[in-house]
């Protein structure tokens, strides 16, 4: 009797037509989409859910920082590591490496987040002069030059107020486990860092850290939390404050490269 219903069973299953809304096999896409959330890790190194770049035109302090974070288990203040890279011009992979290395080591000790402030009154006041500068450009062109003035790199250097910090306001020079920042072409290594716990980067049109995963119950696929860095607000996605949420596999057309610590 019970062969006879499997078989049945067997039967109806074989003869289902496949779904009109090309949704995946739920199961199959979960097995690979366990549920991560990685932001209540970074609140408990001391950094804030929802933070807002201000006048800064990408995501890469913020994301690279609480990647750093993370691994080292103290909060790395962003605006801190992009004077740093611009002053020692680092810009490529394997300086970056090299850097990474040295901070892990405890060699590098960058200032802390709570001494050195990365949501700062500059960047705030820079990024209404690049809004104004945007919005006057076509209408005034005598006082073009001007506003594209403020908009440049040059002027926000010049204009952010230099820092500083104690040694006892830095991170500790213990060292941590042994990483490697690693470039990938796929996204394979947002899965793998966050089956980790460790925050990976995506380059896209901005730079995004990924800092969760879930499976979606209305259409069946993964998704990843993306952070933003715009404050409370989100302009894309299922916004949630400060983060959004965007299909794995749309999420794969846009990026262009991974960065993840790996051991």
């Amino acid at each position: 009797m019970v062969l006879s219903l499997l078989l049945i069973a067997g039967v109806t299953l074989a003869q289902t037509p496949e779904n009109p809304n090309n949704v995946p096999d739920y199961a199959r896409e979960a097995q690979s989409c366990s549920r991560v959330d990685l932001r209540p890790a970074l609140e408990n190194v001391g950094l804030d859910p929802i933070r807002n770049r201000g006048g800064r035109l990408d995501n890469f302090s913020f994301a690279f920082s609480e990647m750093l974070s993370l691994a080292k288990g103290e909060p790395v203040s962003a605006r801190w590591l992009e004077h740093w890279l611009e002053d020692h011009q680092v810009s490529g992979l394997r300086e970056t490496q090299t850097a990474v290395r040295a901070f892990l080591a405890g060699r590098l000790r960058p200032c802390l987040e709570s001494a050195v402030k990365s949501e700062d009154v500059e960047s705030t006041r820079l990024a209404r002069l690049r809004r104004l500068a945007q919005a006057h450009a076509d209408l005034n062109p005598s006082l073009q030059f001007l506003f594209k003035l403020f908009g440049t790199d040059a002027f926000a250097s010049a204009s952010i107020t230099p820092f500083s910090c104690r040694e006892a306001e830095r991170i500790s020079a213990k060292p941590r486990a042994s990483l490697t920042l690693t470039e990938t072409k796929g996204i394979d290594a947002i899965d793998r860092s966050l089956r980790a716990g460790r925050l990976p980067i995506a380059f896209a049109d901005l730079t995004y850290a990924v800092s969760g995963r879930r499976l979606s119950a209305s259409s069946g696929r993964c998704e990843y939390l993306v952070r933003t860095y715009e404050g409370p607000l989100c302009s894309k996605g299922i916004c949630e404050d400060g983060s959004f949420w965007i299909e794995r596999d749309e999420f794969r057309k846009s990026v262009t490269k991974v960065w993840s610590l790996e051991p």
